[in-house]
């Protein structure tokens, strides 16, 4: 199992380090444009305004551009990062069984002395160890780059910032291994992720819209995860914990399960 987790976080860690140094990239963008944003911050906020449920579909609640917090709530956190997480999830996910499974290389590892349990838990950690890595150096990337503008910041709605992005992430990718474990090819995988998320989105706009379907909100993920909680009101909703938390003890238990039952012809 060892040698596998090994294997795979090796042949992956270029696709990792392009992932981080893209968002690094973005974060030293948006905070060294800050100090001039937050010179026009009433009128940005204003404008913000105007989208309205379409924002607060990804959990943004505050449009204020006078913290931090507040600026990269909405600017980094609020679609950029979640659109790219879900890209790299859907990617680790898809290549890590259904990838296998398309190329045929799937049967190198069935032939090992090794229980399928085993090698699904193998590339789902390495998976997990990567993610880790991703939401770390993203989340952390900022309060960084801020101290190198000498803008002023809370630690600790970082830490905080950490821990919903890593479990909405998380719990994304055990989804992914799910469906990497059903499907045979990787494209199925991305369609799938996409297409839930997608639906998940949609579903969370109409409940902000309409007062009698906002039950909606309740399936969708986008719900659950609020930039805006963890940085400016710095806290997390126990749903969230919970929701996320039971998504990646579920799915984990399922795709395990899947893969080690399914007929795999090689």
């Amino acid at each position: 199992m060892i040698p596998i987790l090994k294997k795979e976080l090796g042949s992956k860690r270029t696709s990792l380090f392009v992932y981080c140094l893209a968002i690094y990239g973005l974060a030293w963008m948006y905070i060294s444009l800050y100090p001039t944003i937050q010179e026009q911050s009433a009128v940005l906020s204003k404008t913000l305004e105007s989208f309205g449920s379409g924002l607060k579909a990804f959990g943004i609640t505050d449009f204020g551009f006078d913290t931090l917090e507040k600026y990269l709530s909405v600017e980094l956190f609020g679609i950029t990062w979640p659109l790219l997480v879900i890209t790299f999830v859907a990617a680790r996910a898809g290549q890590a069984l259904a990838g296998e499974t398309e190329k045929g290389t799937i049967g190198v590892l069935l032939a090992l002395p090794v229980r399928r349990t085993h090698i699904f838990l193998a590339k789902y950690f390495s998976g997990v160890i990567a993610l880790l890595i991703f939401v770390s150096v993203t989340v952390f990337a900022s309060p960084l780059i801020a101290t190198v503008y000498g803008i002023s910041y809370s630690l600790n709605s970082f830490v905080l910032l950490w821990v919903i992005c890593l479990l909405f992430s998380w719990a994304l990718y055990s989804l992914g291994m799910f469906l990497s474990a059903i499907f045979s090819e990787k494209g199925h995988v991305y369609l799938s992720i996409g297409g839930i998320l997608m639906l998940m989105y949609v579903a969370n706009i109409i409940a902000e819209l309409n007062d009698k379907l906002s039950w909606l909100k309740y399936g969708s993920a986008f719900h659950y995860f609020s930039a805006s909680e963890a940085l400016i009101s710095n806290q997390i909703s126990l749903p969230a914990v919970y929701v996320f938390g039971g998504t990646i003890i579920a799915f984990t238990l399922a795709g395990m399960a899947w893969f080690g039952k399914r007929d795999i012809i090689v």
